[in-house]
């Protein structure tokens, strides 16, 4: 076992309450270890994205507050055994919002979609049958983010938020 495992820190926008619990309380039944570790969330800027955070956190600053309103469909499998509730809506503000933070920054995922994960792909393996029990699952209304949080890994520790905007 590698006790030594990266320190890991990304920009994600936790879904606010009451919607979490909801999300949450399926995410616990699909993917406890992924439910352990963090809430209900969409990545909005990959650790392995970032070169600089100062330039992160100015730039976040500069656009913070803002609400981003989005909506998620049925949730999809992937060919990998993840099971993701996609965004439907319109999402050119989290693009746009990505596009800011990450300017000129050389490793910038371009196939990014947000999502909220129900289970995880790492985990998915021995978990056939959640595919049964969420794919009817539908978030009722739009939800909207209002913060931008930056949250950070230790080795053997869930996400925590270190700075909310």
């Amino acid at each position: 076992m590698n006790l030594h495992l990266p320190y890991r820190k990304q920009v994600s926008l936790y879904v606010p309450e009451p919607i979490r619990s909801e999300i949450d309380c399926i995410r616990a039944k699909t993917d406890p270890e992924q439910h352990s570790i963090i809430p209900a969330h969409i990545t909005l800027c990959y650790d392995d994205e970032i070169e600089d955070w100062s330039q992160v956190i100015e730039r976040i600053a500069e656009v913070a507050p803002l609400t981003i309103e989005l909506c998620f469909g049925t949730p999809i499998q992937l060919d990998n055994g993840g099971i993701f509730l996609p965004c439907i809506s319109p999402a050119n503000i989290y693009y746009s919002l990505r596009e800011k933070i990450l300017l000129g920054f050389k490793k910038v995922r371009l196939d990014v979609k947000p999502h909220i994960t129900l289970l995880h792909p790492r985990h998915a393996v021995g978990r056939d049958r959640v595919w049964d029990e969420v794919k009817d699952y539908q978030v009722r209304d739009a939800i909207k983010f209002n913060c931008i949080s930056v949250i950070e890994k230790t080795p053997n520790s869930s996400w925590a938020e270190r700075e909310v905007y």
